[in-house]
């Protein structure tokens, strides 16, 4: 079986599953969007623990995880009623996170409780807030994925074909401003036509797609950071042909912030956007 037919079946099972989620259920898209982040956090303490004085507990990271997921789900008006208990109780992370660190002798204290929360940030928030986008509109929790995907496909076009000038060489030696250019223009124009067909507003489509391919390039190079830093290729071996399921949400971390930030921020102005 060649390399090139495992990563493409991979690839369109791991598609398949997480559109159908997002369509079919707030529920089947919390519980698939739950699992793909435990694995992650699982991928990033891996990671992490290669470092010398690094010594994550990683079940304290999941569970810290868990504990931040369903604390953000429970703003959702479907599952307020069931986990509104969660957020007295999320608190108690930062609190053993230091205690636990006193009896430890592994690792280094602080680098241990800074790589820690540095994964609830970088990847537990984020997948819980795709539920907060999916509840505002499954639609724009699905345009997010696209665009993140269109853009990913044509930077690598464009790379591949016109690609000169290095624009993060440090850290990601094959991305290039060609590239980028590319990947960027190919997205809002799928977002623009996107939201001309379902809202009839080509505008909130370009700006959605400016936001994603922006903070999700940044999320492309954040990861690629962690696995320059840790030493590895790929963050996992989990999906035959690419990698790790971080590989293949980094991306989408960011972006998701970055969608919701400025979500909350047009709401707090008063505007309403047809996203």
């Amino acid at each position: 079986m060649s390399n090139m037919f495992v990563r493409t079946l991979s690839g369109a099972v791991f598609v398949a599953l997480l559109v159908c989620s997002i369509l079919v259920s707030p529920v089947l898209c919390a519980v698939v969007l739950g699992v793909f982040m435990l694995i992650c956090l699982h991928e990033y303490c891996q990671m992490a623990n290669r470092l010398e004085h690094v010594r994550l507990m990683e079940w304290l990271v999941l569970l810290a995880g868990v504990l931040v997921y369903l604390s953000v789900l429970s703003y959702c008006e479907l599952f307020a009623s069931c986990l509104t208990w969660v957020r007295p109780v999320v608190w108690i992370v930062p609190v053993l996170m230091p205690v636990i660190e006193l009896f430890r002798h592994r690792g280094q204290a602080l680098n241990n409780m800074g790589y820690s929360l540095l994964a609830i940030f970088l990847i537990a928030i984020p997948f819980a807030l795709m539920n907060l986008l999916e509840q505002h509109s499954a639609k724009l929790l699905l345009a997010v994925f696209c665009l993140i995907w269109v853009n990913d496909t044509f930077a690598y076009l464009s790379g591949r074909a016109f690609g000169r000038h290095k624009m993060f060489e440090r850290i990601s030696p094959k991305k290039s401003w060609e590239g980028f250019a590319g990947g960027a223009l190919l997205a809002m124009v799928a977002g623009g036509v996107y939201y001309q067909l379902t809202t009839g507003c080509s505008f909130y489509g370009i700006v959605l797609a400016v936001v994603v391919v922006v903070f999700g390039t940044l999320g492309d190079l954040v990861e690629s950071m962690v696995k320059r830093i840790t030493g590895v290729k790929d963050s996992g071996k989990l999906m035959p042909g690419h990698g790790g399921f971080y590989d293949r949400f980094d991306s989408a971390l960011l972006a998701v912030w970055a969608v919701w930030t400025m979500m909350e921020l047009l709401s707090a102005w008063g505007i309403r956007a047809a996203l």
